[in-house]
């Protein structure tokens, strides 16, 4: 949707509004994020559902890692909106409550920032990628050519940082085991 030269119900310049809306989420001026957030919401469908989509953006680019299950609590919220006809006063709740909950959430801009880094790295030189030597593994044809196999992939490939003890067991290493003996066998 084109915001450009878009006026709200009562005249306001819908861009504007989005911006405002998104500005105010992020220093938690709870009241009049959702003022203009319900007057887009009220002027049209097509602007409710604007609405919508930047709130869905907020929830990773100014809310981020702060609240990362903010991402699906307003998905959520606007799978239920939709369940009310437009124009139902019910509807508007969910507007209300899903910008009164991002200005409500911690917030982190990393990963907004990684990304616009990472772009412009790449835009400035496309062959800035240098792939570790873990990458190479049973699942790569270079690593294949390499002869690395299961132990490999057990040992480094899968390895995962910070990796969570969730419950006292000993799989890896019985898998490991059972694969190191499986290749002693195939190698004599």
């Amino acid at each position: 949707m084109n915001l450009k030269g878009l006026k709200t119900k009562h005249g306001y310049a819908a861009e504007e509004l989005i911006s405002a809306m998104q500005k105010l989420i992020r220093r938690a001026e709870t009241e009049a994020a959702a003022t203009v957030a319900m007057e887009c919401c009220l002027s049209s469908e097509a602007l409710e559902d604007f609405v919508w989509k930047r709130l869905k953006a907020i929830c990773v680019e100014d809310i981020g890692m702060g609240q990362p299950q903010a991402a699906p609590v307003i998905d959520s919220l606007d799978h239920f909106r939709k369940d009310f006809e437009y124009g139902e006063s019910d509807r508007w709740m969910f507007t209300v409550h899903a910008v009164r909950y991002l200005c409500l959430c911690d917030k982190n801009r990393d990963s907004c920032n990684l990304k616009s880094l990472i772009k412009r790295k790449l835009e400035n030189d496309p062959q800035c990628i240098e792939l570790p030597d873990f990458v190479y593994d049973m699942h790569t044809e270079k690593g294949r050519a390499m002869g690395r196999g299961y132990l490999h992939f057990l040992d480094e490939a899968s390895k995962v940082i910070p990796e969570v003890q969730v419950e006292e067991n000993t799989w890896k290493q019985q898998l490991r085991a059972m694969m190191a003996e499986k290749q002693e066998g195939t190698h004599e």
